[in-house]
């Protein structure tokens, strides 16, 4: 299928606990995010996939490492993802899900990543632990 490009955010709130997620279309936990529409801003994509899929506003937006993906069986087997993580920090806890949203919570980072996570996301959650 190609390279597919995927902006999530790693959500943060008052108390320093990340918000994490399953979904339908993968195998483990993950961020909010998405694709981006034609020109569309890094930024606004990220900003409007997590007002879609949770339902909340986020701040301070700092751009973590890039994570290049192969086919895996976490996700597609045909598909590389280019994944574009933020690091944000959520306006508020409340939570409005969408239907691409499975379990969900917030956790602390030692929680975090106790949870099977997909690989990109664990990247993630190790460089927001030495923030």
């Amino acid at each position: 299928m190609g390279d597919v490009v995927i902006i999530g955010a790693l959500i943060h709130d008052d108390f320093n606990r990340l918000f994490l997620m399953t979904s339908p279309k993968w195998k483990g936990y993950g961020l909010p995010g998405g694709k981006p529409n034609p020109n569309e801003y890094e930024e606004d994509t990220v900003r409007r996939e997590v007002r879609e899929e949770i339902g909340i506003e986020l701040t301070d937006l700092v751009k973590a490492e890039e994570i290049i993906l192969p086919p895996t069986d976490q996700i597609d087997r045909t598909t590389t993802f280019i994944v574009k993580p933020y690091f944000a920090k959520a306006l508020t806890t409340r939570i409005t899900r969408n239907n691409e949203v499975g379990k969900w919570g917030w956790y602390t980072v030692k929680e975090a990543l106790q949870l099977p996570l997909l690989d990109p996301i664990r990247k993630t959650v190790e460089a927001y632990s030495l923030l």
